[in-house]
């Protein structure tokens, strides 16, 4: 008996399929970070990836997640282990010395051959993943990665082991005209995505209770494209490219908001190259 979807689920089901293996391709690069609290156990703060421009490998974070280093020794997860994270950070300014004014809130360190050895062998987002046109973001599929709090809250605390559970999440991008209004931005440099913090659909298209996404700042936003039904002919082909950085969610306007990756490349061609 021939099974009869709605538009919809016609192109629910291969967006669904399309982030399912980009999420499989850029999981090894995206990893969670930890603080020590004062008691000494490990309590998940953000999220980071790892990339590589121009030959040099980086560690890129929300600049809040790093803020965390001057009360707290930070790690990062690599696999089932925490990996002291050693270097000098470039973030973002606060400006009036408040994070909350940052709008751009991003941070990176460039990888030295001594922590990548510690990092052990660990994959990195690669120059030809990367999105280098600032395109105009409204109606394009974005997905986001990170690790949520709520969803990471188990750590040996004497093996100092962990089993971090991804998060992936995928919406449309709006304009969002009062949201940039009320962040006093054009909108150029980020990307809104929609999110409702009460329920969302997971993979298999059930209507779940939304996850609380803190903790996946300083995550990845990939670019899946314009996947309209134009675009879901039987030899489409998916494809997904970084397109920024995890920043905050505003729950008043149920949107997700990520800044373009864009901001970031050209703070590495004047710091750290």
């Amino acid at each position: 008996m021939a099974i009869i979807q709605s538009k919809k689920e016609i192109v629910c089901d291969p967006v669904n399929e399309c982030a399912e293996k980009i999420g499989k391709q850029y999981l090894p690069c995206v990893r969670p970070i930890y603080g020590s609290t004062i008691t000494g156990v490990p309590q998940l703060i953000g999220t980071c990836f790892l990339m590589r421009w121009k030959n040099t490998s980086f560690l890129v974070t929300a600049a809040h997640v790093i803020d965390e280093n001057e009360s707290s020794t930070l790690y990062v997860g690599v696999r089932d282990t925490l990996v002291e994270i050693v270097g000098d950070f470039h973030a973002t300014n606060k400006p009036m010395a408040q994070r909350s004014n940052d709008r751009y809130d991003f941070a990176f360190l460039k990888v030295t051959k001594q922590f990548h050895a510690t990092l052990g062998d660990v994959s990195y987002i690669e120059c030809n993943a990367i999105s280098q046109k600032q395109v105009d973001s409204h109606g394009r599929v974005y997905m986001a990665m990170g690790y949520p709090a709520s969803q990471n809250k188990k750590v040996n605390v004497v093996e100092k082991s962990l089993k971090p559970k991804i998060w992936k999440y995928w919406s449309t991008a709006a304009s969002m005209t009062n949201l940039a209004q009320e962040l006093d931005v054009s909108g150029s440099d980020h990307v809104f995505i929609t999110y409702n913090h009460k329920q969302s659909r997971n993979f298999e298209g059930s209507i779940i209770n939304s996850i609380k996404p803190h903790g996946a700042s300083g995550g990845v936003l990939i670019d899946l494209g314009m996947l309209g039904l134009k675009n879901l002919a039987p030899d489409f082909e998916c494809a997904g490219l970084v397109a920024g950085v995890l920043i905050e969610e505003h729950k008043n306007h149920n949107a997700i908001v990520a800044v373009k990756i864009g901001p970031v490349l050209d703070a590495m061609e004047k710091h750290a190259l």
